[in-house]
């Protein structure tokens, strides 16, 4: 609840997480993550995210409201079983220096990427320089409308929040943007290629780059070929005729980059990933792919690229295919 709010603040910060506050976050996700959520409440974001496809992999709360989440304090957490943590946690607290979601947000933030869902002007404390080094993303939500039957929204605003202490050194800022019908109706941006092509301002992210890493950018730069020659191989689509080709390149090269860096942990990598793991061993960051692995570069880009955005390449309504442009 807002610090500006007439309403009694609830105990342990206990909130329901509204389906509203949770459509920013899908467009952000990997296809079909395995999450876990600590700090589960009665299990409303669990719910949300399993009806848009994604699973649960472990739930729990300090004191659980719903069958089937453990009962467990977020910073006793060992391990993630997932690939990421999911959570609406506790909020700050007055007079606690940004406890409890501090504490909370830096122990799951050591274990494997974490989204938060926090106050708009939570980077804007002095106590967020601790975790300013592993802010990977912030993404705008808006008001949120907490509790059911009143008037309006709360009076402050939030946003999602990307911690992970294995990031590489930059932080994205996703400001608000009218989405196409297909992501209002969704809940994911490119589902429905019908509706995605139908609309007359197609959705694009604004990005702010607030601390630019020039190794992560030149590995960027030279995943991109890659991409574009197993789209054009396997998929038979030419980048040129893309619709809104920087759109769909951003956000599948972000997925590979997001699997490159859990490859590079060894530990819970999402499937189609173990291929990865040669390239980062022989390659850093910083390096360009070379000739000598080209063929497994490409093969491993393959694997990825088919199956995360398989469905969506295949769509006959969504790209204009080689030899059978307009």
């Amino acid at each position: 609840m807002g610090k500006r709010s007439n309403f009694e603040r609830h105990p342990r910060g206990l909130y329901p997480t509204p389906e509203s506050a949770v459509r920013p976050l899908l467009l952000h996700l990997p296809s079909a993550v395995c999450f876990d959520a600590p700090c589960a409440g009665d299990g409303a974001l669990v719910r949300h995210l399993e009806a848009e496809g994604h699973s649960l992999g472990a739930t729990s709360d300090i004191q659980p409201m719903a069958a089937g989440i453990a009962t467990s304090d977020a910073r006793g957490i060992e391990r993630c079983t997932g690939e990421m943590f999911i959570t609406n946690p506790p909020w700050p607290e007055p007079n606690r220096r940004g406890d409890p979601t501090l504490s909370i947000l830096m122990h799951l933030s050591s274990l494997a990427p974490t989204w938060l869902l926090l106050p708009a002007d939570f980077a804007h404390n002095i106590y967020f320089h601790k975790v300013a080094d592993r802010c990977r993303k912030i993404v705008s939500v808006g008001r949120v409308k907490w509790i059911p039957g009143t008037r309006g929204p709360g009076k402050d605003n939030a946003a999602r929040y990307l911690f992970d202490e294995a990031r590489d050194g930059r932080t994205h800022f996703y400001g608000r943007s009218e989405p196409p019908p297909a992501a209002l109706e969704t809940g994911r941006l490119h589902t429905n290629a019908e509706q995605y092509c139908s609309a007359k301002q197609p959705y694009k992210g604004k990005v702010m780059k607030l601390e630019q890493n020039q190794k992560e950018k030149a590995f960027y730069e030279c995943i991109r070929p890659h991409v574009e020659n197993v789209v054009a191989n396997e998929f038979g689509i030419v980048f040129e005729n893309l619709l809104a080709p920087g759109d769909l390149y951003d956000h599948i090269i972000e997925q590979i980059m997001h699997d490159l860096c859990l490859a590079a942990r060894r530990t819970d990598m999402p499937p189609n990933c173990e291929a990865l793991v040669p390239i980062i061993d022989s390659h850093a960051f910083g390096n360009c792919i070379s000739e000598e692995v080209d063929e497994m570069a490409n093969a491993a880009m393959t694997t990825l690229i088919k199956h995360n955005y398989g469905a969506l390449l295949e769509h006959p309504d969504y790209v204009h295919r080689k030899g059978g442009g307009d």
